[in-house]
């Protein structure tokens, strides 16, 4: 890195003003930038609940009545679907390696 900084005339001389504002509006843009890639597809398919109450009690009856929507929510049904179908994915698959440790210890014995 030193040989390159020697090339370009560089030597340990400090960056200007001009040199570290351009610097930092340049990581400010990609950095955004890269905010921006990460949550866009998030962005359309979040749901927000917000719950205010003067006091806990009926905080409480806030909260209920939101879990009351959210789980009439055709997309909460969905998303339940799809974790029952991986749980029972996963425990077949557990089964199954099970049942071939078996088969394998059966061979062991079988060979003695």
């Amino acid at each position: 890195m030193k040989d390159l900084k020697d090339v370009l005339g560089k030597k340990d001389r400090k960056p200007s003003e001009d040199e570290k504002n351009a610097k930092l509006a340049a990581l400010k843009d990609l950095r955004s930038e890269m905010r921006g890639m990460m949550g866009g597809d998030l962005v359309g398919k979040m749901n927000k609940v917000t719950v205010a109450a003067p006091d806990k009690e009926a905080l409480a009856v806030g909260l209920d009545k939101a879990k009351e929507v959210v789980e009439q929510s055709p997309e909460m049904d969905e998303a339940e679907e799809s974790m029952e179908t991986s749980e029972e994915e996963s425990s077949e698959q557990d089964e199954i390696a099970d049942l071939k440790k078996q088969i394998e210890e059966l061979k062991a014995l079988l060979k003695k």
